[in-house]
This record gives structure tokens, C-alpha cells and sequence, in this order.
């Protein structure tokens, strides 16, 4: 029995295509695909990836080489160097302006974390404690003395007559020259003999 050209009889005395051309096309002739070409079994041809693509074996599809890991928007694999982030909504590489850093839920270049307001020459600052951002003025802001920023209206709200703030406890408190607080408020202090009894919240005599 003999084979057509370009077959070989195997042992089970059937006609089939060699080890260095495995493949059958359409026109039922043995070819190989050379590299970078790969078999479409359902094409029964040789094609080549798209350009800058490469065929893996494992998978058996035309993927993007490690180097060239993204996908562009024109179907290009291409590379994203630091500093730039790939922006997979926009499917671009993105370099964002010193100081800023991307997100890549929005697609927007801002503020890290570490420096979160934007000042209106348009840098990334953070305000130290105890300043707080002004975010009507863009800028940080110190409340004055013996008063503190309340978080609701983003105001400085004063302490209360008599009081000072506590940068530490960060709330109004009695100062050192008259420490200890009434039932009714007040910060007073007590004069010798009298002695401050904390269960009636008065001064007393110690006598």
C-alpha cells in the first residue's frame, strides 16, 4: 500500500502525516507551521499572531509577550515603564504629574494619601496637627487659642469662658490656675484652707 506524497504509513498500516509535518491542511497536504506561525485546527491553515503578539503553547492562543504585557485600545501589546500605571478602563499608560499618584477606580490622577488636598497651585499638601484643611480656601489653617476645629461644620469653635484646649487630649479643659470643674461648668480653683472635694465638686474647708 502506498501513501500519497508527503505521508507515511504507519503501523497500523494507515496513511498519516510525519513528525515534521503534522499537520493537514484543507487541500489534505502534511505541512508544518514554522515560528512564528501556529495550526488553527478550525482554519486547518497556519496563521501568524497579530503583530507584537506571541503564541502560547500552553494556552494555544496569540498572547502578549511579558515585556509587553497591556492590551492598548488598538489591540497592541505594549509596556507601561515607571512611572507610568496602566489605566485598564482607558487601556493607556498613564503618568501622572509629580506629587500626584493614579487611581485606577476613577481613572483620574490624585492626591495620595500621604498629601491628600490640593492647594490651588494645583500640589498635592497635608496640614500637620494642629492645623486642618480649609477646604473653601485651599490651604491649611491653625484655629486660635483656646479653640479647636469642629469636624461637622469645619469651623473653629471657641472653648468655653474660662477654659483652654488641650492640644494633647485634643478638648477644652481647665487650665493649671484654676483646675478643677463645678457642677455647674465652671473651672475654679481653691483658695487655702479649702481643699477641692471631688464628690460634692466643691471647694470645702479642711478644717
Amino acid at each position: 500500500m502506498g501513501c500519497p506524497a508527503g505521508f507515511i504509513l504507519g503501523s497500523n498500516n494507515q496513511c498519516s502525516c510525519p513528525a515534521t509535518a503534522p499537520y493537514l491542511n484543507s487541500n489534505s497536504q502534511c505541512v508544518t507551521c514554522a515560528a512564528p506561525n501556529w495550526w488553527d485546527p478550525s482554519s486547518l491553515s497556519c496563521k501568524a499572531c497579530p503583530a507584537t503578539y506571541i503564541f502560547d503553547n500552553t494556552q494555544n492562543i496569540c498572547v502578549c509577550p511579558k515585556q509587553f504585557s497591556y492590551v492598548s485600545s488598538s489591540n497592541q501589546c505594549v509596556s507601561c515603564a515607571t512611572p507610568g500605571v496602566w489605566d485598564p478602563k482607558n487601556k493607556i499608560c498613564q503618568i501622572c504629574p509629580t506629587g500626584f499618584t493614579f487611581d485606577v477606580n476613577s481613572s483620574l490622577c490624585v492626591c495620595p494619601s500621604t498629601h491628600p488636598y490640593l492647594d490651588p497651585n494645583n500640589v498635592c499638601v497635608s496640614c500637620d496637627s494642629p492645623n486642618f484643611w480649609n477646604a473653601k480656601a485651599k490651604t491649611c489653617q491653625t484655629c486660635p487659642q483656646n479653640s479647636y476645629l469642629d469636624s461637622n461644620s469645619e469651623n473653629c469653635v471657641g472653648c468655653p469662658s474660662g477654659f483652654i484646649f488641650d492640644q494633647t487630649a485634643l478638648k477644652c479643659v481647665c487650665p493649671s490656675t484654676a483646675p478643677f470643674l463645678t457642677a455647674a461648668g465652671q473651672c475654679v480653683s481653691c483658695a487655702s484652707p479649702s481643699v477641692w472635694n471631688a464628690q460634692t465638686l466643691t471647694c470645702t474647708s479642711s478644717h
